[in-house]
């Protein structure tokens, strides 16, 4: 079932999507100008709808996706704006007629605002196959990757240095060992010689 809310004002418009009913989603087109005669600047009634629903918003537009769409296949800004320079050169030029007056603009691949996702609880695995997903947080490794691999540098260095230290630490009690059953058995010769000089 598909009901109409344009013959609303926006605040009537915030009650109405506010008392959605679960499985019941908004479709948004543009709103500049209210039932009530009230203009909006661009985008400010898809904020205070998105504000106010209670379920998910879907919109037509690329521009949308961000502002508190869902998303989904979309019309592209790009392409909606290289088709009307087209049509406005033609028809500058004279080269537009009655019969021209239909163009087809061809949607994006499905783009997802994962925000969006997120919030209404909308599994990935039910997208379309190849949709694209914008606003992802980037996880921890992204966000950070470049401080923990720095730390990882440094512990690697500290540990060598503490090897190092360990193993010079173990080859002078070695030295010193040595240098003591030496010091042992040059006195042991010493007096040895020393007796042998008092016979």
């Amino acid at each position: 079932r598909f009901v109409w809310l344009d013959h609303l004002s926006l605040p009537e418009m915030r009650q109405r999507v506010a008392t959605l009913e679960p499985g019941t989603v908004v479709l948004f087109g543009l709103l500049y100008v209210d039932a009530a005669g009230v203009p909006y600047l661009e985008n400010y009634a898809l904020s205070e709808l998105r504000a106010a629903s209670s379920v998910p918003i879907f919109s037509f537009y690329e521009s949308e996706l961000g502002l508190g769409t869902v998303g989904g296949s979309l019309l592209g800004n790009v392409e909606s704006a290289a088709v009307a320079a087209k049509i406005a050169s033609r028809m500058l030029r004279g080269e537009w007629t009655n019969d021209d007056q239909v163009t087809r603009l061809s949607a994006t691949a499905p783009r997802f605002d994962w925000r969006e996702l997120k919030r209404w609880n909308i599994d990935e695995t039910r997208l379309p196959p190849g949709s694209e997903i914008l606003f992802r947080s980037p996880t921890m490794w992204e966000e950070h990757k470049q401080i923990v691999l720095a730390a990882l540098a440094l512990l690697v260095v500290q540990t060598g240095l503490i090897l190092a230290l360990l193993a010079q630490r173990a080859r002078r009690r070695s030295a010193e060992g040595e240098s003591s059953a030496l010091s042992g058995r040059l006195l042991t010769v010493h007096e040895d010689e020393r007796r042998r000089l008092a016979r």
